[in-house]
């Protein structure tokens, strides 16, 4: 399977990386206790034979640890591919590796296919934050501990008890940490999703939807867990089975509304209004252009700077068609063209034609509900405006102008919740891959 060897070059550049990273973290711990040995002992030889120790301890150690991570990533390969949206191909296609069939054939065939159109740094290589800073916390720790030597040397000349009891302190003995057990390691894999879902910023109603098929996941595992009748075994298979439909399930809909994220995006970007004789529409079409490019830059951005200048952007372009519609200066919203109130229902009327066609038939998403509202509003603000002013409390008076300014009145927000939305929903997808991992990685 040439076409896979790409993704396990990545797979094994983890394990490198992993491997690399555990030996400096054996050579680190080895030089801070060279370093307290030349502390006390003030012997410079120390130094040279305690350097080369470490450099050796590190490469052992390294070594196994590499073989070993290598031999977990790969177990695990097929199934992380089939997160990318493969949909089991690549584990079909192991499976059926020896059948020479029609059928068999054309699936391998398509899975290759597949794969070739996958980017290989679409399969992300992992790199532990954690271990990277105890690293780097170990070696300045060695730096500094070097650096002071003599300074704590004549401490220690100064107070010989207190150098005593410092001994004292480095003989006690560490009590090693338990293993977990599978029902802290699936609680631990549930509380890091539950913390993705509340740190989010998504609003407390998606939240809880999301919370709520979660709970049930939760309680399919929890059934599993309380079963005596099965082995760990079988128990740690059924759970991944569970977290992997529910996956595909998330995957699934991730892509629905990436999807409709996308189409609607574009087909604001390529509205009519911009190609406009007409200066005043195509000010309009451009601004409707510009909310387009602002989703598009949402849902590719990475760093939170280009987050919050896509959301920026959004907000800037929302703001503007709202003047433009009701004949103010787009970046000011100082009165400049005295429109009738015709005049503004006309403009409505074209804006919200264009954002109808927008959304047409892309799947159901916060975005499209967001924008079919205000297609609705727009197109009755006049009808809206009369209604309030005939009604019996002149509390209720109100302009068409203010119907418009009324109708985008959260548009940004919920175009900004839907993209987040769909973010926080890839986060928990990732998360269930890592925890499928860890039960795979334990049999």
């Amino acid at each position: 399977m040439n076409v896979i060897q790409p993704f396990r070059r990545r797979v094994i550049i983890e394990a490198v990386i992993k491997a690399i990273l555990i030996g400096l973290l054996v050579f680190a711990v080895a030089m801070v206790g060279v370093a307290a040995t030349y502390i006390i002992t003030d012997k410079i030889f120390i130094i040279f034979i305690g350097v080369l120790l470490a450099v050796a301890l590190g490469v052992v150690v390294s070594i196994p640890v590499f073989i070993h991570v290598k031999r977990k990533k790969l177990q695990v390969l097929q199934y992380r591919l089939d997160s990318l949206g493969l949909e089991e191909r690549v584990i079909t296609m192991a499976e059926l590796r020896h059948d020479k069939s029609y059928v068999a054939r054309m699936q391998r065939e398509d899975t290759i296919k597949a794969l070739n159109s996958l980017p290989v740094k679409a399969l992300k290589i992992k790199k532990s934050k954690l271990l990277i800073s105890f690293v780097a916390i170990l070696l300045v720790t060695t730096m500094l501990l070097f650096i002071c030597a003599t300074p704590i040397q004549a401490a220690f000349s100064n107070f010989d008890n207190q150098s005593n009891s410092s001994n004292n302190l480095n003989d006690e003995e560490i009590v090693p940490e338990e293993e977990k057990t599978l029902e802290d390691q699936i609680k631990e894999d549930f509380k890091e999703m539950e913390d993705i879902i509340e740190d989010s910023e998504i609003p407390e109603e998606d939240k809880e939807e999301i919370k709520e098929e979660l709970d049930k996941t939760k309680e399919e595992v929890d059934n599993i867990l309380k079963d005596l009748n099965k082995s760990e075994e079988q128990k740690r298979d059924e759970i991944n089975d569970i977290i992997k439909d529910k996956q595909n399930d998330l995957d699934n809909k991730i892509e629905r509304e990436e999807k409709s994220h996308d189409q609607i995006a574009d087909n604001l970007k390529d509205n009519d209004l911009k190609n406009s004789d007409d200066p005043k529409d195509k000010e309009m079409g451009e601004a409707l252009e510009n909310l387009g490019q602002a989703i598009e830059d949402l849902d590719k951005a990475e760093t939170e700077e280009e987050k919050e200048a896509a959301k920026d952007k959004i907000q800037e372009s929302v703001d503007q068609l709202e003047n433009l519609i009701n004949g103010k200066d787009p970046e000011t919203g100082e009165e400049k063209d005295n429109l009738t109130d015709e005049e503004k229902q006309e403009n409505a009327d074209k804006v919200a034609n264009e954002i109808y066609n927008s959304i047409g038939l892309a799947p159901d998403t916060t975005m499209k509900e967001t924008l079919k509202d205000l297609v609705n509003n727009l197109e009755n603000a006049t009808s809206n405006a009369k209604d309030k002013n005939n009604d019996e409390d002149p509390s209720n008076d109100t302009t068409v102008e203010e119907e418009i300014k009324n109708s985008f009145e959260n548009v940004a927000d919920g175009i900004i919740d839907s993209i987040e939305k769909t973010e926080t929903k890839q986060e928990i997808s990732d998360s269930m891959t890592d925890m499928r991992e860890d039960l795979v990685g334990s049999d």
